[in-house]
């Protein structure tokens, strides 16, 4: 079902479109970020939930770094839509990053001058590297507030029960 979504029409220009659009509101002193952008059927790493959502990558050129930005693909039916996730190798999901992210925002905004914009994700690594599933591994989130970047750890250990437990700090220099 997934790979028959992928085949219309409408599903590459709604990727192409959601990317375009979050990619010209990322900060930056460089020229335009690329989104290098061309339909293949191994981006989907892991299904998120049910069989009509799921993740995929693409590949973006920005400040002279390559980096994977992921999109919650969806589709209703009626067409393909698209949520932007946060950029780079991060393996929390869609509620995973908005539980860890308001934590990692109140984090940088503790450590930044006083301004009227919220503080966003800019880009996600795994320091550590890959780690195998249903381990713990850890994240560096860095997190932009009026053009300053704050660098956030998250360690996540996956719950025997079910969800997932984190744990968020500043990152040591």
């Amino acid at each position: 079902m997934i790979n028959d979504v992928r085949q219309r029409s409408d599903y590459a220009p709604a990727i192409r479109q959601a990317a375009e659009l979050a990619l010209s509101q990322m900060p930056g002193g460089c020229a335009a970020p690329r989104l290098d952008f061309a339909p293949t059927m191994d981006w989907a790493q892991r299904a998120v939930s049910g069989p009509l959502q799921w993740i995929e990558k693409v590949p973006v050129q920005n400040c002279g770094r390559c980096t994977m930005q992921r999109v919650l693909a969806l589709w209703d039916g009626n067409g393909a839509k698209v949520l932007f996730l946060p950029r780079g190798d991060s393996r929390a999901d869609p509620p995973l990053v908005v539980d860890a992210g308001q934590i990692a925002g109140t984090l940088a905004v503790a450590q930044t001058q006083a301004c009227q914009r919220p503080p966003r994700i800019t880009d996600t690594l795994l320091p550590d590297g890959p780690h195998p599933a249903g381990q713990p591994w850890r994240e560096r989130w860095i997190m932009d507030r009026c053009g300053t970047a704050v660098p956030i750890d998250i360690q996540f250990w996956p719950a025997p029960q079910g969800g997932t437990t984190f744990n968020v700090r500043l990152a040591q220099p």
